[in-house]
């Protein structure tokens, strides 16, 4: 998928395609968008053992094969058969999304969902590193658009061998989901200062990173310095981070996490604003986007493990991924406003303006965003693990 949003593009620019026609790939994220639709149905079997693993299964080669057709078209010579070829492969893609996440949230403890999301956000900047990054610079050497989309597809095949050897046990359903399990998700009054801030947390932080590759662009970069910056050093840094705030949330909580990871957000917006203000020598853009991408692996970290916590039994597909789409509708919106703000006012405007929200989030999240009984578990099941280690350690020596 970051191949496909972050590497064609670049193809595309480089065959000659306009940017406004660029701009309709955008369009193959509507599933991701709207899958919140169909979640529920994904959810109809989970009481039954190894329900969501064969939805990944299925799902995740039915994407393969598509994409390996969408290989054999040329990107620079039809470009709407294209699109729509690769917009039902990333539905596929979606509903593999779902099951995973239904599944991730099932089989993690409260104590371990915290170091469970650093492990996916870490995963999803893996994907970037190398599906838009490391695949892009070789994108040549192994033969170009067709080549690459098969390396890809059968990288992905493969990726599935260790699932074969998962059980996903049953587990208690207390009624079956429906889509009415999206508009009752909201009913719940004890959520509701948690999600808004949660889903709110990181689209400031987003869409400001986000300016970094036009702004490199404008500033006179080339497109394979901006693919090393951004896509290899940017996404490392996004993956330390994610695995360090996973880590830090097994000992501290989800709660105080959370507002860590909000806090430590602050960061990326000095380190953008510099080379903003006409700072873009290597040092400076090299520290803008190694603290952006840090910055951006622990919000995602940390965002996750609120949103399973939210979760209900039966419905935790639905109930993960609900949120996650929440958030993935307000970006499109908030990044537009924002990119006529650069457009009119510059890119250093638009940073303080975002960090000026970012503080706002911050201290909502101080205020709002309450431990739960769960979040208390947290921290009472590791001191008892801990416990539990000291002893056996002490009694084997």
């Amino acid at each position: 998928m970051a191949f496909f949003f972050s590497g064609l593009p670049v193809i595309m620019r480089k065959g000659g395609y306009s940017l406004e026609h660029i701009a309709y790939l955008g369009l193959m994220g509507i599933p991701y968008s709207l899958k919140f639709l169909w979640a529920p149905y994904i959810d109809r079997g989970a009481g039954n053992a190894n329900h969501y693993k064969k939805i990944v299964l299925a799902m995740t080669v039915c994407y393969a094969i598509v994409s390996a057709i969408a290989s054999q078209i040329n990107p620079q010579d039809n470009l709407i058969q294209l699109t729509v070829i690769l917009s039902i492969a990333l539905t596929f893609l979606a509903t593999q999304d779902i099951a995973v996440d239904a599944i991730a949230t099932r089989i993690l403890t409260p104590a371990e969902r915290g170091f469970g999301n650093g492990l996916q956000a870490a995963g999803a900047f893996s994907g970037y590193f190398f599906g838009g990054g490391v695949m892009l610079i070789i994108f040549d050497s192994v033969g170009g658009w067709a080549n690459s989309v098969l390396i890809l597809s059968a990288i992905l095949v493969i990726a599935l061998i260790p699932l074969f050897f998962f059980h996903e046990p049953a587990g208690p359903v207390k009624s079956r989901a429906s889509i009415k399990d999206i508009f009752t998700f909201f009913k719940r009054k004890e959520i509701i200062p948690s999600l808004l801030v949660a889903v709110f947390s990181g689209i400031f932080l987003e869409v400001s990173y986000r300016k970094m590759r036009p702004l490199m662009v404008d500033a006179g970069f080339e497109t394979e310095q901006i693919g090393l910056y951004i896509s290899i050093i940017g996404m490392a840094s996004g993956i330390v981070s994610s695995l360090l705030f996973g880590y830090m949330m097994k000992w501290f909580g989800l709660r105080k996490g959370f507002i860590y990871s909000l806090v430590f957000g602050l960061l990326a917006f000095p380190a953008l604003m510099l080379p903003a203000m006409g700072y873009v020598t290597a040092p400076f853009i090299l520290g803008a986007v190694l603290l952006g991408g840090a910055c951006s692996g622990a919000m995602h970290a940390t965002v996750y493990a609120l949103y399973m916590n939210n979760g209900r039994e039966g419905k935790e597909g639905s109930d993960f991924t609900v949120q996650n789409a929440l958030a993935f509708l307000l970006t499109y919106p908030l990044g537009i406003l924002f990119g006529k703000l650069a457009d009119k006012q510059g890119y250093f405007n638009l940073f303080i303006v975002a960090a000026i929200l970012h503080i706002v989030i911050v201290i909502l999240a101080i205020v709002l965003v309450r431990n739960k009984k769960s979040d208390k578990k947290v921290l009472d099941d590791m001191k008892s693990e801990v416990g539990e280690l000291a002893e056996s350690e002490s009694t084997s020596l």
